[in-house]
């Protein structure tokens, strides 16, 4: 079977090929599907998630008639760095991260995302995921790049104990992108985040970008990047579908 593309005519099994997030298919047991447009076919069992812009906002109400459930908001930000401070934080001490480190950064981890009932994410929707798939996708997002060669992971100590980090990778073409931060909540509202993301920018030449995505509902880390003057480049709407196998 073939499939008109825009472009083209391609053959449907290699398009379809094309659309598996192998990652999330592993992860998740079942195929999963990477789409951009209502036009994609769905023919084959598995999850669709559906990614569209604000521009294509008209394509909401078709999305949800189709069987799709919005799930997620994300908000991008973009940012030119050509200074960096570091600045001084009294009572803490602040490093890049070492092996020994990842069982407490993995602890903070749990603590800020997985045992706060406040944190929003996909992956506490029960249509969709599990408590397993919701620890198990957060704690993978550290320990897929930790100690990784274009990984940068920073560490806050208080009294010899890790309270806090920050992680970003190098995605190339003097880019990089934020992948995770947690501070302990008694530690809250002292800097620290702050202090943890130039420690890592010190390693960088400058200038340089970076790149961040946050949800739409995590008004403190929102608050964060408009203080620091960031540049918003696009909002996405993170729609899921399952297909079953028929009956």
């Amino acid at each position: 079977m073939f499939l008109q593309m825009k472009y083209g005519t391609v053959l449907l099994q290699n398009f379809i090929r094309r659309m598996i997030n192998e990652w999330m298919t592993n992860f998740y047991g079942e195929d999963w599907f990477n789409i951009s447009s209502l036009d994609h076919p769905m023919t084959k069992p598995g999850i669709y998630e559906l990614s569209l812009a604000e521009k294509d906002h008209d394509k909401f109400s078709e999305a949800q008639r189709l069987g799709f459930e919005l799930v997620e908001t994300q908000v991008g930000f973009k940012t030119k760095i050509e200074e960096v401070n570091l600045i001084d934080t009294d009572s803490h001490y602040v490093r890049m991260a070492k092996d020994s480190d990842l069982e407490e950064i993995l602890d903070i981890t749990t603590k800020c995302f997985l045992d706060n009932p406040k944190f929003t994410s996909r992956f506490k929707n029960k249509n969709f995921f599990t408590k397993d798939h919701f620890i198990k996708y957060y704690n993978l997002s550290i320990t897929n790049y930790f100690n990784k060669k274009n990984s940068y992971t920073s560490v806050v100590e208080k009294e010899g104990k890790v309270v806090g980090y920050y992680m970003i990778i190098d995605e190339g073409d003097n880019c990089y992108r934020g992948i995770m931060t947690g501070v302990l909540p008694e530690e809250r509202g002292k800097g620290l985040h702050i202090t943890l993301q130039n420690k890592c920018f010190k390693e960088f030449d400058l200038p340089f970008y970076t790149i961040n995505r946050t949800q739409i509902n995590n008004l403190n880390v929102l608050n964060s990047h408009i203080k620091e003057k960031r540049k918003l480049t696009d909002i996405k709407f993170i729609f899921l579908k399952r297909i079953s196998y028929a009956n």
